[in-house]
């Protein structure tokens, strides 16, 4: 069996109440892995194969080169599982961080959900899109609290807010 039929990115459709744009939003825990592979080449593609092979939810992968090191970001929906994976596999995972990924379809979405976490007085220490393959966009966000911050992106607090 080829590995790359072993692999599934997934789309995650919103779910929860309407935003501001009345666009749905579903807020998701989410793992950040960053791999370091050498030599060039080959790092992202067996990442993906990593964790897919294990059935994870896969929000997407960014790569980029430093020297002759090939760097990778992998957000997942279950840390412990890949990273085993991706080490036996023998990449360097070099650090997890916690981030909440929330699906998002336009602009006005990606900034209705800024805007609803600086109300809440929650700080963002980044955020950036990742667009996989299977189509739309998942907006992944790293703040000062996480899991405040998926609390209040969830189907109730979405609720309770519209």
């Amino acid at each position: 069996m080829e590995t790359g039929s072993m692999i599934s990115i997934q789309h995650l459709q919103p779910t929860a109440a309407p935003d501001e744009t009345g666009e749905p939003l579903q807020a998701i825990k989410a793992a950040e892995i960053t791999i370091r592979g050498r030599p060039i080449g080959g790092a992202e593609e067996k990442a993906l194969a990593a964790a897919g092979s294990l059935g994870l939810r896969i929000f997407g992968t960014r790569s980029c080169l430093f020297g002759d090191t090939e760097m990778v970001l992998l957000v997942v929906s279950d840390v412990d599982p890949a990273r085993l994976a991706l080490e036996t596999m023998g990449l360097e995972c070099r650090s997890i961080t916690s981030v909440v990924a929330v699906p998002v379809s336009n602009a006005d979405t990606k900034a209705a959900v800024m805007a609803r976490l600086m109300r809440a007085g929650i700080r963002v220490l980044y955020c950036y899109s990742l667009s996989p393959d299977t189509g739309g966009d998942c907006l992944v966000v790293r703040t000062v609290d996480n899991e405040l911050s998926a609390r209040l992106l969830s189907d109730a607090a979405m609720a309770q807010a519209a």
